[in-house]
């Protein structure tokens, strides 16, 4: 009896570049020109970038998350990481549905040129690690770190 591993092996697995490829080729119609349009403008802008399937989506990263973008029924949503969506929330308010969401119906032309500058703009932040760093909470700088209630235990062992 052959097995999973058997019938697979000798084939190497799908990168990145052929998954995000199969992923457009897969995508409806009228979605395939303008993701070809953004796979092609984040690889020319990012030369450097990772690219693969990430939630199903294409994903391009260096260093941190940079971009993600999907085809739906009648658009193309283009997802925004880090402090960008913030930068340049006023040139990207026509397109925005959330606050990371960029929506592009088909029949619009790409904003190549804002695209390319926020893709620049999260690049700088990504490099220069300006990732915005979670707060921490008074009970574990309490605790030097610990959760209160790991901290609790502890101290409940060390009085015995």
């Amino acid at each position: 009896m052959r097995t999973r591993t058997a019938i697979t092996r000798g084939r190497p697995a799908a990168s990145g570049a052929q998954q995000v490829k199969a992923y457009i080729d897969a995508a409806p119609k009228p979605a395939r020109a303008m993701l070809r349009q953004l796979r092609a403008l984040v690889r020319a802008t990012v030369p450097a970038a990772e690219e693969k399937l990430s939630y199903g989506m294409p994903y391009y990263g260096l260093n941190a998350r940079l971009v993600y973008f999907a085809a739906f029924q009648s658009h193309v949503g283009v997802y925004l990481m880090g402090r960008s969506k913030e930068q340049f929330s006023s040139e990207t308010a026509r397109w925005r549905s959330t606050a990371n969401t960029m929506r592009f119906d088909f029949d619009e032309r790409l904003p190549t040129a804002l695209l390319r500058r926020i893709l620049r703009a999260r690049v700088k932040e990504t490099l220069a690690g300006a990732l915005p760093k979670a707060k921490a909470s008074t009970k574990r700088e309490a605790t030097r770190g610990r959760p209160a209630t790991k901290a609790r235990a502890s101290a409940k062992r060390q009085r015995r």
